[in-house]
């Protein structure tokens, strides 16, 4: 016969396992007419934008561009210049219909190529990764709906942690920026970059507060003078979000750029910059619950046919970020006054044997001993000790370079900051079809009362071997509740 389970089920998003894409992208400018020549390059900045995530017909397709501003010394040698280009990129994922993305967009490495005096070309290595959720649903045994003496089960709960919400919602952050001390205003803005970094996310009543801060750095020209200036902000914001109905055990908060403009605005004090982005939280809601599944089954008549399945779920690991300090002394081909600015950009990372390593491209804009201002790309590496094992996807971010001169050779200070993106699996096999048939009864007779030694701490496996009853060995053999049955002598009696 068929034994009828009493199937529950679960409700949740799946995590698809989507690997990372990596790829070179490229694009070409040429100078306006209204500019001169290009003398030599100085540096390029550059920052990711995402403006299109479309789901449909079981993709996720992303395309966005990277907005480049690549620094230069114009042929008069008079002034530093700018030159502005987007490298559009794209990336598509095969998730299956209705897949929920959470991405994110980091670039590796940049490079400026000078093709002619009115010519630039662009490259830029893209990370796009993306992890993607479908609705999906968990079914198994709780119990068995018949009752049976000959049948006896075993229960047991777990706590099963399942994404049981994603959502998004854009933002925008629009800031007047007060100029650090110590730099003059600005005149003209030549070029900016930005990155959202979040810091915090709590649930309060039915909402969700989160707060971070956008890390913005602007070159520029001051407003009495000539001759390049950098300043670097740090711009804190906070964002609201509804909770969904269900309230979340935890949640795992990914922003995405979509935009970051930048321009000059006067005020009472001069002049200053206005810094306006656009973004998105991206977040991913937890649940916890208490599952009561069919661990395992006998019969004291014959033989069951069991068939068992997997409950399996992944939900992401939110571990804090890892900063590190690093330091290198590089060469330069000419003896430096002072460092205007130093980009960093941290390239692919990698893990091996407690140990993050990744390279590093570093770009010193500096003013020679002659006045002049140059730029020099210097090629480093950073390595970091990791004591939490396998840390699954990792990205590194630089913070904002301290850079001094020092004759010929520039020495750099800069914080990276480790993130990691590993998964939490949870995993319990539960019976989910279970039957007994006329032709696996048992044939051997059995005496009344067996006596054995218990080699196990339980008397579930005594029980199911000798086709008797837990509770009623307990009572034969006088071991009270929370007793351990190891190394007991057992009256196992029949039944």
């Amino acid at each position: 016969m068929d034994f009828s389970l009493d199937i529950k089920t679960l409700e949740h998003y799946k995590r698809l396992p989507v690997p990372g894409y990596i790829n070179e992208f490229s694009a070409e400018a040429v100078v306006p007419d209204t500019q001169e020549d290009i003398a030599r390059v100085l540096t390029g900045v550059c920052t990711p934008l995402v403006h299109i995530k479309d789901v449909g017909g079981g993709r996720v397709n992303l395309s966005g561009d990277v907005a480049v501003t690549v620094l230069y010394i114009p042929e008069s040698q008079s002034g530093t210049a700018s030159l502005d280009l987007k490298i559009p990129f794209t990336a598509g994922f095969e998730t299956g219909d209705g897949a929920l993305p959470v991405t994110g967009v980091t670039v590796l490495g940049l490079e400026i190529s000078l093709l002619n005096p009115r010519k630039i070309q662009a490259v830029a290595e893209v990370r796009v990764d993306a992890d993607c959720y479908v609705k999906d649903s968990l079914s198994w045994g709780a119990g068995i709906k018949e009752t049976a003496a000959e049948l006896h089960v075993r229960k047991r709960t777990a706590n099963f942690k399942t994404v049981s919400s994603v959502m998004e919602k854009t933002f925008t952050v629009s800031e007047e920026l007060a100029m650090p001390p110590g730099k003059p205003s600005p005149g003209k803005i030549l070029a900016c970059t930005a990155r959202l970094r979040i810091d915090d996310a709590q649930d309060v009543g039915t909402r969700l507060i989160i707060k971070g801060a956008v890390l913005s750095g602007v070159s520029y020209v001051p407003k009495d003078g000539a001759g390049l200036e950098y300043a670097a902000f740090e711009t804190p914001f906070s964002q609201l979000m509804d909770l969904p109905e269900e309230k979340p055990a935890g949640f795992y908060v990914t922003p995405m750029l979509t935009q970051a403009y930048a321009d000059v605005t006067e005020n009472d004090s001069g002049s200053g910059i206005n810094l306006e982005v656009h973004g998105a939280a991206q977040t991913v809601y937890l649940r916890e619950s208490e599952l009561e599944y069919i661990d395992d089954a006998y019969s004291t008549l014959g033989e069951l046919d069991a068939e068992y399945g997997s409950l399996q779920s992944e939900t992401p690991l939110c571990a804090a970020p890892v900063h590190t300090s690093q330091h290198w002394t590089t060469e330069l081909s000419r003896p430096a006054s002072q460092v205007v600015m130093t980009g960093i950009i941290p390239g692919a990372a990698e893990y091996s044997e407690g140990t993050i390593s990744f390279p590093v491209t570093a770009d010193i804009v500096y003013t020679g001993d002659d006045g002049n201002i140059y730029g020099e790309r210097a090629r480093l590496k950073c390595e970091c000790p990791w004591e939490g094992g396998d840390p699954g996807r990792i990205t590194a971010v630089a913070g904002e370079a301290a850079a001094t001169a020092s004759g010929i050779s520039a020495d750099l200070r800069c914080q990276v900051d480790i993130y990691s993106f590993a998964c939490e699996k949870s995993s319990v096999n539960a019976i989910s079809s279970l039957a007994q048939s006329d032709e696996k009864l048992y044939k051997t007779p059995r005496p009344s009362v067996t006596v054995v030694r218990c080699d196990s701490d339980d008397l579930w496996s005594a029980a199911k071997k000798y086709r008797s009853d837990p509770e009623k060995i307990a009572a034969c053999s006088g071991i009270e509740d929370g007793e351990s049955a190891y190394g007991r002598v057992l009256l196992i009696p029949k039944c």
